[in-house]
């Protein structure tokens, strides 16, 4: 009878200890974190909603709020082989794009640049707190190979440190022959590359960091430089903080300040047109994307891509102005606004946005455009 019931007990111990090994030791895969979550976000991430954070092995925990129509993002730099890891408690869907838009599902990432987590809620409103690491490459452990210091010193290295020259003291040797000691040029031991550095290769008093913060700048302020409310001062801000004019003599002079609100473009506010869409199911887009007819609708402006804020372009067939951009989730068409605009129109962009119209029979990313008259 005891045989028995150690028989059965042993049978329990082992079914419990493989379900806790199965189970136990499965780790989340990315992009789970809700089960309402689809495979692509339903809704398009704005650009003013996307923050950009510094992501290390440090844990760095962020707050916020979203919903199922509206999206918050964290844009970060990355390489190849690090494991992005995070934790919330929150119910809400997570999607992680590579520098080249692909949602990802694994941990590890597959390329250099900057990588978006996209953060939304399967329904209703959420707020959420949410913790993010990133792990280190893993370095291989192999030493570097130590080169003697007889090879460091040799007759055809050039160091640009300047060399102290000793001569040997032979005023009590005797000279006999071939014995006679010749001054020697000892080198100062001091360290140098041992290879040639290029005179050509430029010098840059900024980083590639400080040079992509000044021209993301320079696209933020341009539409409130060149349409309301012409905020002049941030041209002073963002350029060399001095305009200047060529006079006839070839003489270089400065433009008196009170002239320097000429320089404006003066536009007047219209509404919102639709530009085209881009080739992708996303529902992100990338300034300088060439655009693409839908299946109803022409391209509406020239050049035909997705214009930056402040660009100017030109109207190339005859288009409704919109009192308001198409909202989720019927994205019926607002208002229309004045007259349609006629071909060769000028416009100034303000904003552009992108969504995805799952009732279109188009499936690609539609863009539209907050403009100006010039």
């Amino acid at each position: 009878m005891f045989t028995l019931l150690l028989t059965k007990l042993m049978k329990k111990l082992t079914i419990c200890w493989t379900l806790l090994t199965i189970y136990g030791c499965t780790q989340p895969a990315l992009n789970s974190s809700s089960a309402g979550c689809l495979d692509k976000p339903p809704v398009s991430l704005a650009q003013e909603d996307v923050e950009e954070i510094k992501l290390n092995d440090k844990k760095l925990t962020t707050s916020g709020q979203v919903s199922s129509t509206k999206s918050m993002g964290y844009k970060f730099d990355a390489n190849s082989g690090q494991k992005l890891s995070y934790a919330t408690n929150a119910d809400i869907c997570l999607w992680v794009y590579t520098p080249d838009n692909q949602i990802i599902k694994t941990t590890e990432l597959p390329k250099n640049g900057k990588y978006i987590i996209q953060v939304s809620a399967p329904q209703g409103l959420r707020t959420f707190d949410l913790e993010m690491t990133l792990s280190s490459v893993e370095v291989s452990s192999t030493p570097a190979p130590v080169t003697s210091p007889s090879n460091e010193i040799s007759a055809n290295t050039f160091s640009p440190q300047p060399a102290v020259a000793t001569t040997t003291d032979t005023s009590n040797v005797t000279p006999t022959g071939s014995s006679i000691p010749k001054p020697r040029r000892t080198p100062s031991y001091t360290p140098s590359p041992s290879f040639p550095v290029s005179p050509a290769e430029p010098v840059h008093d900024i980083s590639q960091k400080q040079a992509l913060e000044i021209v993301q700048n320079w696209y933020a302020a341009k539409p409130q430089i060149f349409g309301p409310p012409y905020d002049t001062s941030l041209v002073e801000e963002l350029t060399t903080r001095q305009l200047y004019n060529k006079k006839p003599n070839n003489e270089i002079s400065k433009i008196p300040a009170s002239n320097s609100k000429n320089t404006s473009i003066s536009c007047q506010a219209l509404g919102w047109i639709w530009l085209g869409s881009v080739n992708n199911t996303l529902g992100v887009f990338t300034h300088g994307e060439p655009l693409i007819p839908s299946k109803l609708q022409p391209v509406t402006i020239t050049p035909s891509v997705v214009p930056f804020p402040g660009a100017v372009v030109i109207v190339k067939t005859p288009t409704n102005v919109r009192a308001n951009v198409p909202q989720p989730p019927d994205f019926k068409l607002a208002n229309r606004v004045g007259k349609p605009l006629k071909p060769g129109q000028k416009l100034i962009i303000f904003r552009v946005e992108g969504f995805l119209d799952q009732n279109s029979q188009s499936k690609n990313t539609r863009l539209w455009a907050q403009v100006g008259q010039l």
